[in-house]
């Protein structure tokens, strides 16, 4: 049964042992690449830069973990798991671990943001709602239903009036108002940035994978998209309630989603061409190279750099998730770095 595997999965999360296809490695000569400009890149508007200054205070801001039985207020951040349930049963591509909303703002969906204010840690409750008819999913436009949330924690914010003297202060930033707003607009620009130079990582290693091409085995795909399910949907499904048909049905969809699929794919091919490279190339990840991404790979999972360092000694599984994707990122750095890459000025 589709619960028992996910619970088996949850006790041990390790890969099954399935068995790869040959891959030769690449040659890394003559990679060139030219990636487009992001579309207004650099048009930080007055209004997004509020935004930006809005979430980094309150980012900043003093804050309190509430306890089972004190209650979210207006403005509190709130952890949940949540899935959208109908007359039918959860829907699949709905559900959400560990996502952090504010308590009385508006989400995407209307009316989740707002009915969490009063909830307590470690509840569940249900929010009644339906799509709105303008909804980016189209099969989800106009469809009643709730959404079931389980909160997992409750962040009440301590926000500093920014009219009061010594607002900054409060906040530990020796910046005057200028130089705050300029440094919000460096780490805008910093971002696009990196934005940009992952597209180039992207196009550089599907080069690589028109130079080694490969047959990636039906059941290792499968299982792949098994362990994503599980992480992003199927975990969350299963504690919030689903039964063994509500499962099915979701991770059947999985399966036959073409683009998860062809997802998956390609990221089992680079995989398995960047393990190749590794072993010839002689690339090995010590643990000056762990320390030296680890922020990196924890950015992910919500974690700084000493909550994975923490992780790492008393978890194994995670000690090896935060080790493939150190031995993944150092892979692409290393082909990157070996590559031409244009990138094209806004017209």
């Amino acid at each position: 049964m589709l619960a028992d595997d996910l619970r088996a999965w949850l006790a041990d999360p390790t890969p099954p042992q399935l068995p790869l296809p040959e891959v030769e490695a690449p040659p890394l000569h003559g990679l060139r690449v030219s990636v487009p400009p992001l579309p207004d890149a650099l048009d930080l508007t007055a209004d997004r830069l509020m935004e930006i200054y809005v979430e980094r205070v309150r980012g900043l801001a003093p804050s309190r973990t509430l306890a089972p039985g004190e209650f979210a207020r207006r403005g509190d951040l709130v952890q949940v798991d949540m899935v959208f349930i109908a007359n039918e049963g959860a829907i699949t591509r709905t559900a959400a671990a560990r996502q952090w909303l504010v308590a009385g703002e508006p989400w995407v969906v209307p009316g989740i943001g707002e009915g969490l204010v009063g909830t307590t840690p470690l509840e569940i409750v249900d929010l009644s709602m339906a799509f709105p008819p303008d909804y980016p999913v189209p099969w989800l436009r106009g469809v009643p239903g709730h959404y079931r949330v389980r909160i997992r924690a409750i962040e009440a914010l301590r926000e500093p009036d920014p009219e009061a003297p010594g607002f900054y202060e409060q906040l530990g930033l020796d910046l005057s108002i200028e130089a705050f707003m300029e440094a919000l607009r460096d780490d805008y620009i910093e971002t696009l940035t990196r934005q940009l130079e992952a597209t180039a990582a992207n196009e550089v290693l599907d080069l690589l994978r028109g130079r080694s091409p490969v047959e990636i085995p039906g059941p290792l795909i499968e299982a792949e998209i098994f362990r994503e399910w599980a992480e992003k949907e199927g975990l969350v499904m299963l504690e919030l309630g689903s039964g063994e048909a509500d499962l099915n049905l979701a991770f059947a969809t999985w399966l036959r989603d073409a683009e998860i699929r062809e997802q998956v794919r390609r990221r089992l091919h680079i995989g398995l061409l960047l393990g190749a490279i590794a072993k010839r190339d002689g690339l090995q990840l010590t643990e000056a190279e762990l320390e030296k991404r680890l922020e990196e790979v924890a950015m992910p999972f919500g974690l700084d750099a000493e909550e994975a360092r923490q992780s790492i000694r008393e978890e194994p599984v995670w000690a090896r998730r935060f080790t493939q994707d150190a031995f993944y990122l150092m892979c692409v750095e290393h082909v990157v770095d070996q590559a031409k890459i244009t990138y094209r000025q806004p017209t």
